[in-house]
């Protein structure tokens, strides 16, 4: 019976060494993983909260040709920010331009840029500035209206230069000349009748 009771014994310690040893290979794994985790839980918030805009320009053109005068161009401008941060986007007077394009031997031609940024409605009591802010997931538009006399095919572009703490930030981080701006912008070919 002694002998029993002690392979009894001897069977319950090495059954609780077997499990000791497997709990400490677990929680050596466990601790492990956790901390794998939390580090690409971290490196997420990270790309979440890191504020940077990405501006998207979109361009929609209506042309309404006349017979007794110059066919007007409508040129309606969508500015979409889909990043995190907001973005001053400038409207100054060269923000939009339209060029003339002819070919020679195959190969376009452009002629001078005329500049029309000033053809968009201020207001009368022209409080409009010469810039937009654009937050975080929000959508803009603005409308320019004017005059082409000459039938042709146009070159419309709209280039807006831009700014935002972080841009800021970025271009001291990659030491970019300070003459250098980030911008957003979209080409448009149209053809006057």
């Amino acid at each position: 019976m002694h002998q029993y009771s002690q392979i009894a014994l001897n069977f319950t310690s090495v059954l609780a060494a077997i499990a000791i040893g497997a709990w400490a290979c677990w929680s050596t794994y466990a601790v492990k993983r956790e901390g794998e985790i939390a580090e690409l839980t971290l490196q997420d918030l990270k790309q979440k909260t890191s504020l940077a805009p990405h501006i998207g320009i979109r361009l929609q053109t209506k042309i309404h040709p006349s017979p007794t005068v110059a066919t007007t161009v409508e040129v309606a401008v969508t500015m979409i920010n889909q990043g995190t941060d907001f973005a001053r986007l400038n409207l100054e007077k060269r923000v939009l331009s339209i060029t003339k394009v002819d070919f020679q031997s195959g190969s376009p031609v452009f002629s001078h840029s005329r500049s029309l940024g000033d053809t968009r409605f201020k207001g009368e009591t022209e409080w409009v500035g010469g810039y937009v802010d654009i937050g975080p997931s929000e959508t803009y538009e603005i409308n320019y209206i004017f005059q082409v006399a000459e039938p042709g095919l146009y070159l419309v572009r709209f280039l807006s230069r831009m700014n935002s703490d972080f841009l800021v930030t970025h271009k001291a981080r990659t030491l970019t000349p300070a003459l250098i701006d980030y911008s957003a912008g979209a080409d448009q070919y149209i053809t006057i009748p």
